[in-house]
Parts: structure tokens; C-alpha cells; sequence
């Protein structure tokens, strides 16, 4: 890893006083953090919310938006920010139902029949 006959990286070489110098760091996964699936993994419920309130927003809100901007003559940035709002409220809520649901469904597992849950080895 030579440049016009300098090394790019003097800590291997001890030439950098350790007391005063930071020693470069390893990020990602070899530093023990997650990886890109783990990473991925982690959104995959954020993601899937965000679907779900856009979806519910745009399906109920925007009908509710449309009667009330042929009554009440609102604008269209009103309308926008509206929807915007109801998307983002239904995210929320989706998520929260979710977690809710899923700490809920991991508390009862070991009430379930082997029907409902069967073993793995069946």
C-alpha cells in the first residue's frame, strides 16, 4: 500500500504514538455489527408499516378527501397534507398493531395445541 514511496497506513508500522494517535476502525461486520441481511431484516417491518398506511390512506382517505373537496372546496396542498398525515398515522398504527400482535402471539406459543403449533419434528 505504497504512494510515491509513503505508506498510506503508519499504524502497522508503529510509527504513530498510540497515545495520541486513533487507531482505525472496523466497521460493519467486522466489527461485530450487522450485516446487510441482518440490516435488511431489521426494516423489513418499518417498510411493510409504511406500505400498509400508505395503502389504507389512499384507499379510505382520498374518496373521504375528494366528497369533502366537492363540498367544502378545500386545495390541493390542504388535500396533500392531509393525506400525508392520514398515511402517516396509519403507518404508525400498522406498526404498533403489529408488534403488538406478534409479542401477544409469542407470550401464548406455549398455550397452543400441537395442531395450532406443531413440533418440528412432526
Amino acid at each position: 500500500m505504497a504512494r510515491d514511496g509513503w505508506r498510506v497506513f503508519l499504524w502497522d508500522d508503529d510509527v504513530v504514538d498510540p497515545r495520541v494517535a486513533l487507531k482505525p476502525v472496523t466497521i460493519g461486520l467486522a466489527a461485530g455489527g450487522p450485516s446487510f441481511r441482518e440490516a435488511v431484516a431489521a426494516l423489513e417491518l418499518p417498510a411493510k408499516s409504511a406500505a400498509a398506511g400508505i395503502l389504507a390512506a389512499v384507499l379510505y382517505g382520498a374518496p373521504v378527501l375528494f366528497i369533502a373537496n366537492i363540498f367544502l372546496g378545500l386545495g390541493a396542498r390542504l388535500m396533500g397534507a392531509i393525506l400525508a398525515a392520514a398515511a402517516f398515522v396509519g403507518s404508525l398504527a400498522a406498526w404498533r398493531i403489529t408488534t403488538w400482535e406478534r409479542g401477544n402471539w409469542q407470550r401464548e406459543r406455549e398455550r397452543l395445541s400441537d395442531h395450532a403449533d406443531p413440533p418440528p419434528w412432526k
